[in-house]
């Protein structure tokens, strides 16, 4: 369980941060420049009906020395179905289908998140599908891009709610501007802790089953 809720306590390392800062090498975008992103994000986030993917997750720690790695797989389907499932070290899961969230862990053990878990896996999906990207009443949402890499650009999401900043610094997305997917998300905790997940193959619009939604 305790993968489980490491991905729920996140969420997507390459390029240094801080909580007041802006991407380095990056220029924040305004005015028509951003609301153009804005509404590629849109356009692209209507055009999927489903993603799967594999992904990499990182996690640094104040508790522990080094980095804890897992592996694993990703089903999303419109409108907010989603089945993350770890593969590496450990087996666990969680399904977020229809309204309704369970987590899984690496015994077969079966539980139902509490309020918080269920409005981590709600921005989760909202990631994926791009409302969240654009319009978030927990966070502030920035854009920056880059003229020598002009195929990538970063979203860093800073909450404004009282109760996120009790978890969060900020969030950070990297995109494709070429199909608006994103790549990799970085979740700074308040904490100090930092998870990074990377997304791999990425495979658009395919046929899912609704038995990979399903605990059983």
């Amino acid at each position: 369980m305790k993968s489980v809720k490491q991905i729920l306590l996140l969420i997507f390392m390459g390029i240094s941060f801080h909580s007041m800062s802006q991407p380095e090498g990056y220029t924040p975008l305004t005015g028509t420049a951003k609301a153009d992103i804005e509404k590629k994000i849109t356009i692209a986030s209507q055009k999927i009906s489903s993603l799967q993917c594999r992904f990499i997750q990182k996690r640094t720690s104040i508790l522990f020395v080094g980095e804890a790695v897992s592996k694993g797989l990703l089903f999303y389907k419109t409108p907010n179905s989603l089945c993350w499932e770890y593969t590496e070290p450990v087996s666990s899961l969680f399904i977020f289908h229809h309204e309704n969230m369970y987590l899984k862990d690496e015994k077969g053990v079966v539980s139902s998140p509490n309020r918080m878990f269920k409005q981590l896996g709600n921005f989760i999906v909202s990631a994926i599908n791009g409302k969240g990207l654009v319009s978030n009443d927990n966070f502030k949402t920035d854009y920056y891009t880059n003229e020598k890499d002009k195929n990538t650009a970063w979203i860093k999401l800073t909450p404004v709610s009282k109760r996120v900043k009790e978890i969060y610094s900020f969030i950070l997305i990297k995109i494709s501007t070429i199909d608006y997917l994103a790549s990799e998300i970085i979740m700074e905790e308040t904490s100090g802790d930092k998870t990074t997940i990377i997304l791999l193959d990425k495979k658009l619009n395919t046929n899912i089953p609704e038995s990979r939604f399903s605990i059983n």
